[in-house]
């Protein structure tokens, strides 16, 4: 061997040594070094579930398997970024440039002399090389001829001269010490990868193992997983979380790679010295008649190389790839199990954080309102009154403290802290989580269909996944959707206790409110001591129903929350297996192919809920009315007799609301008064409405002209909503109502209303109440309602309204006026009377919601104390629908069904919602009203003749008249006007109050619609 090619062998070795082997030599250790970390990660697993305290097991589990989960995530994900790239210069850089740096010292071709046995023929030669050789081994003697004959002559006989054969030597080592010999190393990775293969599957299953009761070996597992049944049994009762026994498994893979490591040397020299053996015959041949030298030149050599690389890129980048797979195969399955366990971890814990703010932090502020009352209810009864005077003195000052105790201290801070545990938040926390979570799953991943028994891994084995497409199609629109009505329903059961507490509260204030009431009213035969302990008591029996609202209250997140991370379990382990896969893409599939169906059903829908309903409104509309033209005609024909006129039904049913009013509980009656309502728990609030005069009252400070005049209709709340503004905003200013008892017409009869609520009786003229407001030393506030009662329906009839606009209009600077008039007499004023232009603002009372009907007549209930049992009619009560609901189903729907015609009856009418509702108290027992459904009929109205009709519409306009003031808008008779109304007295239509007929409450809504339908009013 020349120094050449002893200098070729030594450099190309040591830079296999350096160059591959250092590099096999990191690759094992950083596999060894992560096999290495496993261990002791799995060693601290085991070491911590040991520890865990019999309270912590279930939380500590779940978040020591998530922990576990991320780290061999992290440790996975590196190995992967680290293999080496699948291409052939890219994964040999560094080797070829080593071996590219030693050739370029010497020139790329050598000339040298041919060796002998290129002279001779060997039994390994073939047809047609044995005949070449033949040929120049025939072509050699005879020109060694000369040389012969010399020889012949020469003392010195020289050797016959061999022939010389250029060697392109640079290329010769370029393909047999490096490439080829590149390729043939790369071989000795094959047992490397299978290793890997091996470890990878089998650590797998061993860290599936802490899996068992959740995912069990999911990668052969060909069915879902039913997680329904393990995620109710383990977040009730779980068993001791397995221990792994890993030590001897990971053991065995570290002592397969250093057998590995210890047969690579071997391995290596074994193909290093074939190599260099191949490139020795190539290197002698070269050039020669055996091996042109144009196979190491130009084209043949550029495929002999693209031969090698695709043989590379064919069987190597197979044993790169699919190490590749397995790795990404394991990262997919850890992705979707990370974010499962992220999602159990976070029920855990939220539900432990949930639980105990209700059980230990709630519960015992709670126990100090309870407290509170119990010794209230205490003192109360354990008093002993002297004399009237000294039980009214307790009473007060116990209502005084309760006032300044529960209601304005315990009780708002009670609900402040419920509010500051922010338990919505906890679930929301949830949905952030698990959320942020899926946004980090990779978009693409190679997932290993189905196991497999040899490698390199065959592309029917394995696919591509889109993770992160999966998830937000399968599992997280259900989750997602799944958390909002949980957080909806906490909101609503935490107002529904914060309510309980309010009510409560409410319950033992108006309890003592009720009691000292007693004195005042002078109801000698009542016992103010024993009302306000039966009040009290009965807040003590509401309080206590605190107890099963609070079980509720554990329900969103132990019942629901649980189901819907149940479900997302359930979905996830669908993207685990082959069959789950194979159903949701082609639910992807379908789903996109559904798409421009769907864009069509959701415009038809629209179409369905929107227009359809319009429609249906306005033919059933359309259809009443023309029933009611429909029997009028046939009436008017003679062809059916026209209704019987309840003479008495009507009446009798509102005189029987009085009388029944009566036999309820003194506490009852007095929170179902037709009297303004400020009380803050049971008045509705109109923040409209309210806006509108506190910007009235604003620009009034600022000097602007500002009277506001308040409309609505009677008994629409046009009184409650100007007495809590004035209480709400106006404090500290001096206020005067003012309510004209009946009609006022002339002159005097104004100053003289006016003067004794401003307290100047003796007033003779308009200029004089100027005077005397403007010389007020300090604001006031007059109230003046009924506008309706300062005019009269006749020529010359509105000088008094006109009196009164120029008072206002000159004592704006002192006096901020607010007056009020019904919406029908409005509307007749503005006709004629153009009376907008004499306020600078209009308060309309909006009509009150269904809802908002129902909730003001059930909250002045629940003030009481008393509970409420609605009874069904006999009709209803046979009915084999009815008789199928249990008791709670039956009062669900009784109550549905009653205020379904309460509000059909009172028409958003607050005081008729009353009146309806105390005249449907059947009876009390004990602390127990009950209620049951009422039918009122009015089709009677339809039968009235045209002069009725027009009395009442001046009675609507006015709000009640005297047969005088009747027969000076009818141009009749003082008589004549008295029969007129004494025959819709007799109709139960009016009751006469002081020779004043007014209109029966529960008459208006019907009188209203009659009067609109004849085209009277609009």
């Amino acid at each position: 061997m020349t120094k050449l090619q002893e200098r070729t062998y030594q450099v190309i070795r040591e830079i296999v040594q350096s160059e591959f082997v250092g590099h096999l030599e990191i690759d094992i250790e950083q596999y060894a070094d992560f096999l290495v970390r496993v261990k002791k990660r799995l060693a601290t697993y085991n070491n911590t579930l040991n520890a865990l305290k019999e309270d912590d097991e279930k939380i500590g589990w779940a978040v020591e398997t998530l922990t576990l989960k991320q780290d061999i995530f992290k440790g996975l994900k590196n190995l992967k970024e680290n293999l080496n790239a699948a291409n052939f210069d890219v994964e040999f850089t560094d080797f070829f440039a080593a071996i590219d740096s030693f050739l370029n010292v010497y020139q790329p071709e050598l000339t040298r002399r041919q060796d002998p046995e290129r002279f001779t023929l060997s039994v390994e030669d073939r047809f047609p090389m044995r005949g070449f050789k033949a040929f120049k081994i025939v072509v050699f003697q005879v020109a060694s001829i000369p040389n012969s004959f010399l020889n012949l002559f020469r003392k010195e006989k020289k050797t016959k001269p061999f022939w010389k054969h250029k060697v392109p030597w640079q290329n010769v080592v370029k393909v047999h010490l490096r490439d080829e010999l590149a390729l043939n190393l790369h071989k000795i990775y094959h047992d490397f990868y299978t290793i890997i293969s091996d470890s990878i599957r089998l650590l797998e299953k061993l860290t599936c193992i802490m899996d068992s009761s959740l995912i069990e070996d999911l990668q052969n597992q060909e069915e879902d997983l039913d997680y329904r049944t393990w995620l109710e049994t383990f977040v009730r009762e779980r068993e001791t979380p397995k221990i792994l026994e890993y030590d001897e498994v990971i053991e065995d893979m570290l002592k397969q790679l250093e057998d590995f490591w210890a047969t690579v040397d071997e391995s290596i020299e074994r193909i290093y010295a074939a190599a260099f053996s191949r490139y020795t015959e190539h290197f002698k041949k070269v050039g020669t008649v055996e091996l042109p030298s144009r196979r190491y030149k130009g084209s043949r050599l550029q495929r002999w190389r693209r031969s090698i690389r695709r043989n590379y890129q064919t069987v190597e980048r197979a044993w790169i790839n699919s190490v590749h797979v397995l790795y990404d195969s394991w990262l997919y399955r850890l992705e979707i199990k990370i974010l499962n366990y992220l999602a159990i971890k976070d029920y855990l814990r939220i539900k432990r954080l949930y639980d105990n703010r209700i059980d230990i932090y709630i519960i015992a502020e709670l126990k100090k309102i309870k407290d509170f009352i119990l010794s209230s209810k205490k003192r109360i009864v354990q008093f002993e009154a002297a004399d009237e005077e000294s039980l009214r003195k307790f009473l007060k000052s116990e209502k005084l403290n309760v006032n300044r105790s529960l209601t304005n201290d315990l009780m708002p801070k009670t609900v402040n802290f419920i509010l500051n545990q922010d338990l919505p938040r906890l679930v929301h926390q949830i949905e952030l989580s698990v959320n942020q979570q899926a946004k980090k799953i990779a978009e693409r991943r190679i997932h290993i269909k189905r196991d497999f028994s040899k490698m390199p891994i065959s592309d029917s084995f394995k696919e591509s996944v889109f993770p992160s497409k999966l998830v937000n199609f399968e599992a997280l629109p259900e989750f997602n959707n799944g958390i909002p009505p949980i957080r909806n329903e906490l909101f609503f059961e935490l107002n529904k206790i914060q309510e309980f507490i309010k009510e409560t509260t409410q319950i033992v204030d108006f309890a003592l409110e009720s009691a000292l009431a007693v004195f005042s009213e002078d109801e000698k035969e009542m016992d103010p001591q024993k009302i306000a302990g039966e009040g009290i008591e009965r807040a003590l029996l509401k309080f206590e129903e605190l107890n099963s609202e609070l079980d509720i209250l554990h329900l969103p997140v132990s019942e629901k929350l649980r189901a819907v991370i149940t479900q997302f379990s359930i979905a996830l382990a669908s993207l685990l297996t082959p069959t789950g896969l194979s159903r949701i893409r082609s639910r992807i599939a379908t789903a996109n192919a559904m798409k421009p169906t769907q864009l069509l059903q959701s415009y038809l829908k629209n179409i369905w809920e929107h227009s359809i309903p319009a429609l249906g409104v306005y033919i059933a509309t359309q259809w009443k009315d023309f029933v009611q033209w429909y029997h009028s005609i046939v009436i008017w024909l003679g062809l059916e007799n026209s209704p019987d006129v309840i003479a008495t039904e009507i009446a009798d049913y509102y005189a029987e609301s009085r009388s029944a009013v009566g036999k309820l509980p003194f506490v009852y009656q007095r929170l179902y008064t037709l009297t303004p309502a400020t009380d803050e728990g049971i008045v509705i609030e109109r923040p409209e409405e309210m806006a509108i005069m506190l910007r009235a009252w604003e620009n009034w400070q600022k000097g602007t002209f500002a009277p506001v005049a308040v409309i609505g209709e009677r008994g629409g709340g046009i009184s409650t909503l100007i007495q809590r503004f004035v209480n709400e905003h106006c404090k500290g200013v001096k206020t005067i109502s003012i309510e004209p008892d009946g009609l006022v017409l002339e002159e005097k009869e104004l100053l003289t209303l006016l003067g004794e609520h401003i307290g100047k009786p003796d007033l003779s003229s308009a200029q004089e109440l100027i005077d005397y407001l403007n010389s007020l030393e300090r604001n006031h506030i007059i109230i003046l309602e009924d506008l309706q009662s300062l005019f009269l329906k006749k020529v010359n009839g509105f000088k008094l309204l006109h009196l009164l606009f120029k008072v206002m209009s000159k004592t704006n600077t002192n006096v901020f006026w607010i007056t009020s008039c019904t919406v029908w007499a409005w509307e007749y004023l503005q006709k004629t009377l153009d009376i907008s232009d004499f306020v600078a603002y209009e308060v309309r009372i909006g009509q009150l919601k269904d809802e908002e009907v129902k909730e003001s007549i059930l909250k002045r209930h629940r003030i009481s104390g008393y509970r409420v049992q609605y009874v069904a009619s006999t009709k209803l009560e046979n009915t084999n629908r009815f008789k199928r609901l249990d008791d709670s189903e039956q009062q669900a729907f009784l109550e549905k069904e009653y205020f379904t015609r309460l509000c059909e009856f009172s028409q958003s009418n607050l005081s008729l919602a009353i009146v309806y509702w105390l005249r449907s108290a059947l009876e009390v027992k004990g602390n127990t009203i009950y209620i049951g459904l009422q039918e009122i009929h009015f089709s009677f109205l339809s039968s009235l003749s045209k002069q009725k009709i027009f009395n009442l519409f001046n009675i609507v306009i006015h709000g009640g008249l005297t047969p005088k003031e009747l027969a000076t808008i009818r141009r009749r008779s003082e008589k004549q006007a008295e029969l007129d109304l004494l025959a819709l007295q007799d109709d139960g239509i009016l009751f006469s109050k002081k020779n004043r007929y007014e209109l029966n409450l529960l008459l208006y809504r019907p009188i209203v619609r009659l009067l609109k339908s004849k085209n009277v009013i609009h």
